[in-house]
């Protein structure tokens, strides 16, 4: 929805209209909505722990397995990475080429000129994705600006997968390692916001983009928080005694502060100093925020909210999100290029696009995954069955 705002924003005429919506208190689910990166994150955080633990640990917690040799480690940590990137990788570059063409194909025939050079730097720039070190480099580099994502996600597991595999036999080091991780993120994040004396707006959320938006350190810790939550559930795996009234306290607490960091630029921007803790540190607050609706779905206290969540009407959708995140900026783009003149905004025309938008993408992500997805899922089944 944010990126149907953006795309529309780049072909309106109303331009003024658009201000006077930024100012409005509504907005800000818009203009903040970049925290919903952060729910990508810390699920992530959370399964990569819990898949990897799951049967390490019976269902009272105990420990099940003996600690893993150094040789052992190192070639469970390669086997892990490579297996992660075969299996992302293919579905990923198809797109890269698909974007290249789509843009080079919609620069030629469309009146605008789009802020979004991908015939240029995808050409030129696409080995930083297939590596997964495009976030380190500027905005104006950038190949599927979107995917800054996808490097941020593969550095976090590779240090994850790390990490875990080292706990088997030096646990305390590995929790250490996590926390001061944790830390560190929110010190460099504070740093770099002062030092380029950063001012959070909710109109322009992306302005930070090259030193603070895609970088690591902005981003670990709701991944952190994720990991911490997964161990507890696999330590925990049956729900402690919570009181329905200790339950209901901390579900209000999760959703206040999830509610604050989207809300609480009241003024629509911050000073440098409030700028410098909110964007340091509201990214892992938002992973907190989620940590108790986490445990308490998988501990059975919130039975209607989990029984909504886990709906298997929901499956079919999440299998195709990974491919429908990654096609649908490029059907924005070439759609909204395509218009013959700047067209008149409003919040209704914003929705229904977006809605088209959400069905074509998964659309295109059906045909995606069914031609490099699911096969390359099969296959590394079938070869690294043992």
């Amino acid at each position: 929805m944010v990126h149907t705002y953006l795309q529309l924003f780049a072909v309106g005429e109303n331009r003024h209209s658009r201000k006077i919506a930024e100012r409005s208190f509504t907005y800000q689910i818009v203009g903040n909505a970049t925290f919903s990166v952060d729910t990508f994150f810390f699920i992530s955080g959370v399964l990569i722990v819990y898949l990897y633990y799951k049967s390490s640990y019976s269902s009272d917690g105990v420990k099940q397995v003996r600690t893993t040799k150094l040789p052992n480690a190192v070639n469970e940590t390669v086997f892990a990475i490579i297996y992660r990137y075969i299996r992302l990788t293919p579905a990923y570059f198809f797109v890269i080429v698909t974007n290249e063409l789509a843009l080079k194909w919609t620069f030629d025939r469309s009146v605008f000129q789009p802020s979004i050079i991908d015939h240029i730097t995808c050409n030129k720039y696409w080995y930083r994705n297939i590596f997964y070190v495009n976030n380190w480099y500027p905005f104006r580099e950038m190949c599927m600006i979107w995917s800054w994502y996808m490097a941020n996600d593969m550095q976090f597991y590779i240090v994850a997968i790390i990490l875990l595999i080292l706990s088997k036999r030096f646990f305390k080091v590995s929790a250490i390692t996590v926390v001061v991780l944790l830390m560190s993120s929110w010190v460099v994040a504070i740093f770099v916001s002062i030092h380029f004396n950063y001012i959070h707006k909710v109109a322009d959320p992306f302005e930070s983009f090259d030193i603070l938006y895609d970088k690591p350190w902005q981003r670990m810790g709701p991944y952190i928080v994720g990991m911490i939550t997964g161990y507890i559930i696999v330590r925990k795996r049956r729900a402690p005694k919570i009181s329905f009234l200790l339950n209901v306290i901390l579900w209000f607490l999760s959703f206040g502060l999830l509610f604050v960091l989207i809300f609480g630029v009241w003024k629509g921007q911050l000073s440098v100093l409030a700028t410098a803790f909110y964007v340091g540190m509201g990214h892992t607050a938002w992973g907190v925020g989620l940590v108790w609706i986490c445990l308490s779905c998988y501990w059975g206290l919130a039975r209607p909210i989990n029984s909504f969540l886990s709906y298997r009407g929901f499956l079919p959708l999440s299998r195709l999100t990974y491919c429908a995140y990654l096609i649908h900026p490029v059907i924005m783009v070439v759609t909204s290029f395509q218009q013959q003149g700047p067209i008149s905004m409003t919040h209704a025309m914003i929705m229904t696009t977006f809605l088209g938008n959400a069905v074509l993408s998964f659309m295109f992500a059906l045909v995606i995954s069914l031609l490099f997805e699911a096969p390359v899922i099969r296959i590394l089944k079938i070869v690294f069955r043992k």
